[in-house]
C-alpha cells in the first residue's frame, strides 16, 4: 500500500516539475528571445515617391508582421501562427492574391468605359431631336399653304354687288351721303372720348406708381436699419465674450503665479532633498542605460532635407545633433535652409528584447531612495 502512495506521489511530483519546467521555459522564451525589427524608407523629393516598410518577427517567425506606405496608401498584415490579419487597402490585397485567369480593371479603364457610354447617350439625343425637327415643321407648312388661299382671294370670286358698286358709281343718293357724314362724325366724337380715356387712365396709374414706390423705399429702409441694429448686437455680444474670456483666463494665471510663490519655498525644498535628488539621478541613470541597450544595431542613413522656413530646418538639425553620437558612422545628413525638399535613404536594423526593460525596473525597485520618493511624491500636496 505504502509503495503504491509513493508512486503516485512520484507521479504528481513529475507533473509538477513538467509543469513549472514548462513555465520557466516561457518565462525565459519572452524575456531572452528578441524581437527582431528592420525598417527602411526612400523618398525621391515628393510625397508621391515617399515609400516605407517596417517588418518585425519573434520566435522564429512564429509572430510576424509587416506594414507598407506607398504611394499614399497604407497595407499591413499580422501572422500569428497560422491566424493571418490584414489591414489597410483590403483590395491591394486581395488583387495580390486574385488568380492569374481574372481580369481587373484599372480606374483609368472604367473611367474611359464612363465617357465612351456618356458619348453615345449625347449622339443618340442629338439625333433623335433632328428627327423630331422635321416632323414639327411640316404641319406648319401644312398650314401655311391651306391659308394662304383665304388670305389672297380672286377676284372672280368677289360678290357681284362689290363689281357693281365699283362700276357704278355715280348712282349714290343724298340719303346715303347725309348717313356717311353722321357715321364720320360719330366715329370723330368717339376717337376724342377713347384719347381723353387713356390720359386719366395714365395719370391715375402714375400716381399709384409713385406711391408704391415711396412705400417700397420706406420698407427697405426700415429692412436695412434692422439689420444693421441686429448685426451691431451680435458683434457688441461677440466682442464681449471675448473681453470676458481673456480677463477670465488672465485672472487664472495671476492666481497660478500667485499661489506658486507662494509654495514656491515648499517646492524647492522638495526638489533640494538628498534622497529625492539620489532617486533623480539613478532614475537618470537607469534610463541611459536602458536607451544603450534599445540603440539600433544598424543604421544607414543619406538624406538631403529642407524646409520652407529655414528655423524648422534648424530646429529639426538640432534634435537631430542630439541623437547623432547614437546613429553610427554610415550615416550622411546634409540640410537645406534654401528650399523645400526630402530626399535620400534610410535604413534601419536591430533587436528588442523585454528582459531590459525587466532590469531597469528591478533595480528601480530595489532601490531605497526611489521608493521613498515615490511615496512622498504620492503624498505631496501644494
Amino acid at each position: 500500500m505504502l509503495h503504491i502512495i509513493l508512486f503516485i506521489l512520484k507521479i504528481l511530483g513529475w507533473i509538477l516539475l513538467a509543469i513549472l519546467g514548462l513555465l520557466v521555459l516561457l518565462v525565459c522564451i519572452v524575456f531572452f528571445v528578441p524581437l527582431r525589427y528592420r525598417a527602411e524608407g526612400r523618398c525621391k523629393g515628393t510625397l508621391d515617391s515617399l515609400y516605407g516598410k517596417i517588418r518585425f518577427s519573434w520566435l522564429l517567425h512564429l509572430v510576424s508582421g509587416s506594414a507598407v506606405y506607398d504611394g499614399g496608401k497604407l497595407m499591413w498584415t499580422i501572422r500569428i501562427a497560422w491566424k493571418k490579419l490584414y489591414g489597410g487597402m483590403e483590395e491591394e490585397w486581395e488583387e495580390e492574391e486574385a488568380p492569374a485567369g481574372a481580369v481587373m480593371h484599372t480606374e483609368e479603364e472604367d473611367l474611359k468605359a464612363l465617357e465612351e457610354l456618356l458619348d453615345g447617350g449625347e449622339k443618340q439625343q442629338q439625333e433623335s431631336r433632328k428627327e423630331e425637327l422635321p416632323e414639327k415643321n411640316l404641319p406648319e407648312k401644312d398650314s401655311l399653304a391651306e391659308n394662304s388661299p383665304q388670305k389672297n382671294p380672286p377676284e372672280e370670286n368677289l360678290p357681284n354687288e362689290n363689281l357693281q358698286g365699283k362700276k357704278n358709281p355715280d348712282k349714290i343718293t343724298e340719303g346715303e351721303e347725309n348717313q356717311e357724314a353722321a357715321e364720320k362724325a360719330a366715329s370723330a366724337e368717339n376717337r376724342t372720348v377713347s384719347k381723353k380715356i387713356p390720359a386719366d387712365q395714365k395719370a391715375n396709374s402714375e400716381k399709384t406708381g409713385s406711391a408704391s414706390k415711396i412705400e417700397d423705399t420706406e420698407s427697405e429702409k426700415e429692412g436695412i436699419a434692422s439689420k444693421i441694429e441686429k448685426k451691431y448686437q451680435k458683434s457688441s455680444k461677440w466682442i464681449q465674450g471675448i473681453y470676458n474670456k481673456i480677463k477670465y483666463t488672465f485672472e487664472k494665471i495671476c492666481d497660478t503665479i500667485k499661489t506658486l510663490l507662494e509654495k514656491k519655498d515648499k517646492l524647492l525644498e522638495f526638489i533640494e532633498d538628498e534622497i529625492h535628488r539620489s532617486a533623480f539621478f539613478t532614475a537618470l541613470k537607469e534610463l541611459r542605460r536602458l536607451l544603450r541597450f534599445l540603440k539600433p544595431k544598424r543604421v544607414e542613413a543619406d538624406l538631403h532635407f529642407g524646409f520652407e522656413d529655414p528655423s524648422i530646418t534648424g530646429k529639426v538639425l538640432g534634435l537631430i545633433s542630439m541623437i547623432y553620437p547614437f546613429l553610427g558612422e554610415h550615416t550622411n545628413i546634409q540640410p537645406d535652409f534654401e528650399q523645400k525638399i526630402l530626399e535620400g535613404n534610410i535604413a534601419i536594423s536591430g533587436k528588442l528584447r523585454v528582459l531590459y526593460v525587466v532590469i531597469m525596473g528591478w533595480n528601480l525597485i530595489w532601490n531605497k531612495n526611489v521608493r521613498t520618493t515615490f511615496r512622498h511624491i504620492r503624498k505631496f500636496e501644494l
